[in-house]
């Protein structure tokens, strides 16, 4: 019978030595199992960071963009803002010359061709005009912007001449009044209206020609206003809801 004492000493060692190997190698393939695992691990996350970094990137880059928008309207605005006051200011001294209470800037409607729109008005009445629209074919308005010709009257001698809408919606009684075109560039741009003279009278020869040399002060400034209508847009004198009053 076949005894392990009867085994070779050099082949114990050598049962010894593969078994040890058998051992490391299987250590080796666990240690190189967890590495390559590890491995894949630190790859899938490093790819989800660098998504998540672009994402953050993009956002931050929105943000960036959505800021500098903001700033340039808030800046738009308030460059609009400055032009305005400084055409009241010349309207409130044409007004102060030619004796008038109440004016008034239309220009075209850029959102309806045919109907004209208050850029600015002063007076009784002002706050209850602002929104209300203006035909353009049939206001003596209109007519003045598409002759480049001014005009001056008395409503209630020149009834036909008078679109009456503004003052039905705003219960303002026009008496004298006075349209002058206001050109830049060649181009009637817009009417400045003067109404309703302190004493009661009616606007003069001499007041047309004095309204039309001041007005052209005027005209720069409006053209400013009506280049871009989304600058009109920020200054609230028109909005998509708009109707154009009948």
């Amino acid at each position: 019978m076949f005894a392990l004492s009867d085994i070779p000493g050099w082949l114990k060692l050598l049962g010894a030595v593969l078994g040890l190997a058998t051992t490391l190698v299987g250590v080796t393939v666990y240690l190189t199992r967890l590495r390559l695992e590890g491995t894949d691990r630190t790859r899938t996350c490093e790819k989800e960071l660098t998504e998540k970094r672009s994402t953050v990137a993009a956002l931050e880059a929105s943000v960036q963009a959505l800021t500098q928008s903001v700033y340039l309207l808030r800046r738009g605005k308030e460059e609009a803002e400055t032009v305005l006051a400084a055409l009241n200011g010349a309207l409130a001294d044409i007004r102060q010359t030619l004796g008038a209470t109440a004016d008034s800037v239309l220009i075209r409607n850029p959102f309806a061709a045919d109907t004209l729109i208050f850029l600015t008005a002063h007076g009784a009445a002002a706050d209850r005009i602002r929104r209300l629209q203006v035909p353009l074919h049939t206001s003596v308005a209109g007519a003045v912007l598409k002759s480049g010709q001014p005009r001056a009257y008395m409503a209630a001698l020149d009834p036909d001449q008078h679109f009456e809408g503004p003052d039905a919606k705003s219960g303002f009684e026009s008496q004298a009044i006075l349209c002058v075109p206001l050109r830049a560039g060649g181009e009637v741009i817009g009417v400045a209206q003067f109404l309703n003279r302190g004493d009661g009278s009616a606007f003069t020869h001499a007041d047309v020609e004095r309204a039309t040399a001041l007005g052209q002060d005027l005209a720069p400034r409006v053209r400013a206003l009506v280049a871009d209508p989304e600058t009109l847009r920020l200054l609230g004198v028109v909005a998509a809801s708009d109707q154009a009053e009948g």
